[in-house]
């Protein structure tokens, strides 16, 4: 079973004008990694930046502005699509679609996705993966219900904190959460939660 785990960061949270600036992913086949990849992406023309966005991922308009490694955003949705094997005008069917996993991607990071696909001149972003999608957040919801009351939040580093998984890193650093994201996952399935 090959699953995508992946994570955006955006300069904001409003889905039409704020714009995907990093896309982490892991690779997974039958609960092995077998790639990675890190997407740093330049915001789209007309992109709303929230710099309370920014202060959470430590950049700042500069950073995305003028590093000349971003990718376009086109570019950077492509090389996501490729990574996972993907091609432009490809027609993929039900034996070729991945399953995608995330921490909060049901309310978050599918619809950036779509959006994202969507300005890449790729209206099928969604026929290329299983449905509805993995949400790693709901399902730790379920899992740690009777310690919600006592918890401050239910942040993806709150919840692997509380499971003792490893969260020192760069927090808001799509590669980074991604790989906390997935051990939370695994976590949570191996304790049968």
């Amino acid at each position: 079973m090959k699953t995508v785990f992946f994570d955006l960061e955006t300069t904001g949270v409003d889905f039409e004008r704020s714009a995907v600036i990093q896309i982490g992913a892991i690779l997974d086949v039958d609960g092995e990694e077998v790639d990675r990849i890190d997407i740093k992406l330049r915001p789209h023309e007309g992109a709303n930046i929230d710099s309370k966005a920014l202060a959470v991922t430590g950049l700042t308009i500069e950073d995305l502005m003028e590093d000349g490694s971003r990718f376009s955003p086109q570019q950077g949705y492509w090389a996501f699509m490729k990574f996972l094997g993907f091609r432009p005008s490809q027609r993929v069917t039900i034996p070729d679609r991945i399953h995608r996993a995330g921490y909060n991607i049901l309310g978050f990071d599918n619809r950036f996705l779509e959006i994202l696909g969507s300005r890449a001149g790729d209206n099928y972003t969604f026929a290329k993966f299983h449905w509805p999608g993995i949400d790693v957040a709901s399902i730790a919801c379920a899992g740690l219900r009777s310690y919600r009351g006592g918890m401050k939040d239910f942040k993806l580093m709150s919840v692997a904190k509380m499971l003792g998984l490893d969260t020192e890193g760069q927090a808001h650093d799509a590669l980074f959460d991604v790989q906390v994201t997935r051990d939370l996952y695994y976590e949570i399935i191996s304790r049968g939660l």
